[in-house]
């Protein structure tokens, strides 16, 4: 890769990094520190690199990143083990939010068959997600081409990483514009679908007719309680996975997007619902809200209020944006991995008369973390919709929308 284009790289990383207010943190093997410093070329870069770490010996590797003796001698210093180790040991040793390690062999010498020259392990961490490897073989074509080369694809994955794109140009959510074409059609099929399932749910299952307190009791009881259980369970698993929900990563420009998008949510929403109401019916939210407000109490709208606005969209989305939508980010597509959460999602709110809204609501989450790379976005647009819905609803209890 030649010295502009890398710059061009460096620059994109940091760009994106500074704007997300992500940090990184370098270990670095074969290419010795050239990576660390392409990006402190670039001003303004001591805001986005925390630190790097050049491990070159196996026992440097041990010492400062943590690398087990045990993964070294089973796999090598050379290897996808070693690689992974290298950047979650350096994410675990600092404060930075993602991590990016290289090992490999730059020749002339060192090679075998197993493991020929140009032969590169590189692995990204970013904490409560997936670690992620990529195995390169860049060929025997040079020392010097061998460690630029993998300084660049080190670059590119840290800005997969953040959800951008290597350039500005014809970029939506990061990706190409036949990809993003691509995304726009998968959400129309996905509204067709979720369309179609609500109405075999409801035409061929027969499902009986459900008081308002049997709904109440079915649907935000268990919503509480999984969600509760779930999030011990992960902070268990790993304590670092609500990461993400950093304060300081929050901007005045994070809360003007996150509110529109609120906004546009619930107004989509209402026209999916619209749509889809002369085949499925009415979703059952109006008879729950009618139950927890006690009558439309002023004192219970205000619980449901709180609930909806302030605790609810947190905790959902800390629970499927910032940790499962992770891992499934670490092993599919953004399509498909906010399609996979989106329907647990709305599972977790089952109705099937407002399934395909909340199918489509989201998916739009899922897509705004994708973009901004922050998580507090969609859960200010999940308030924001929240409530949109819980004053529209007060508004035709009350009787001012009949």
């Amino acid at each position: 890769m030649q010295p502009a284009e890398l710059a061009r790289l460096a620059r994109r990383v940091i760009e994106v990094y500074r704007e997300r207010r992500f940090t990184v943190v370098l270990a670095e093997s074969c290419t010795g520190g050239l990576l660390a410093g392409q990006l402190t070329e670039v001003p303004g870069s001591s805001a986005v690199v925390e630190r790097g770490f050049v491990a070159y010996a196996n026992a440097a590797k041990q010492e400062m990143l943590g690398v087990p003796a045990e993964t070294l001698a089973a796999h090598g210093a050379v290897s996808e083990e070693a690689a992974r180790a290298m950047a979650e040991g350096a994410l675990e040793r600092t404060p930075a939010d993602v991590a990016v390690a290289v090992t490999g062999i730059a020749g002339p010498d060192g090679g075998s068959p197993e493991k020929p020259v140009g032969l590169v392990h590189l692995a990204t961490a970013m904490r409560g997600a997936e670690t992620r490897h990529r195995r390169m073989l860049y060929g025997s074509i040079g020392r010097r081409a061998i460690r630029a080369a993998t300084v660049g694809t080190a670059l590119e994955m840290l800005l997969e990483w953040a959800g951008a794109s290597a350039t500005r140009r014809y970029a939506v959510l990061g990706l190409s514009g036949w990809n993003a074409l691509g995304l726009l059609l998968g959400a129309a099929a996905v509204l067709i679908a979720a369309s179609l399932l609500g109405y075999a749910v409801v035409r061929l299952g027969h499902l009986p007719q459900r008081s308002p307190a049997v709904l109440g009791l079915v649907t935000v009881l268990p919503s509480a309680g999984v969600i509760a259980w779930l999030l011990l369970w992960l902070h268990w698993r790993s304590p670092q996975a609500l990461i993400r929900l950093n304060p300081a990563s929050l901007s005045l420009k994070h809360l003007g997007f996150g509110f529109a998008a609120g906004l546009a949510a619930a107004l989509g929403s209402l026209a999916v619902v619209v749509v889809s109401r002369p085949f499925l019916g009415s979703p059952k939210a109006v008879e729950q809200l009618a139950l927890l407000a006690g009558g439309a109490s002023p004192a219970a709208f205000a619980i449901i209020l709180l609930i909806g606005v302030a605790m609810a969209p947190f905790w959902e989305e800390a629970l499927f944006r910032g940790a499962l939508y992770g891992w499934c980010r670490g092993r599919l597509g953004v399509f498909w991995s906010a399609l996979i959460v989106a329907t647990c999602h709305s599972l977790l709110h089952f109705d099937p008369a407002a399934m395909p809204a909340l199918i489509a609501v989201f998916f739009w989450f899922g897509l705004l973390l994708e973009w901004t790379g922050n998580l507090w976005v969609p859960i200010l647009a999940h308030a924001t919709n929240n409530a949109v819905a819980v004053l529209a609803a007060w508004a035709y209890l009350a009787g001012w929308l009949d």
